[in-house]
């Protein structure tokens, strides 16, 4: 399991587990989950306001435009995840990518 957070050092990490897995017998099992976790934002009671819709920019309540921002994110990752996927999979290294839902750093999670 490879964490990536956009950051220099996770993508030097799976580029590390590539070449570690490439090294493997050729008979061995090699799949690599690639993980990224989403910070969970919530709006405390007491600070709701109105906001613009990312989507209608419409009004609409901090609750919801959280909730927006929080799908354009996973959407953003899925494709970043979707790009690595194709990038460093082969017919010998399998690779999964999953996107959950934490704490604001990937080592809590």
């Amino acid at each position: 399991m490879v964490p990536i957070d956009g950051s220099k050092a996770s993508e030097n990490a799976l580029e590390y587990t590539i070449k570690l897995q490439q090294n493997l017998l050729p008979s061995a099992n090699k799949e690599i989950i690639i993980l990224n976790v989403l910070p969970h934002f919530h709006v405390l009671s007491g600070f709701e306001r109105p906001m613009k819709s990312l989507k209608t920019g419409k009004t609409t309540s901090l609750t919801d435009f959280i909730q927006e921002m929080n799908e354009v994110i996973k959407k953003e990752w899925n494709d970043k995840l979707s790009d690595i996927k194709k990038k460093y999979e082969t017919p010998d290294i399998k690779i999964k990518t999953e996107i959950i839902e934490g704490s604001s750093s990937i080592a809590a999670t």
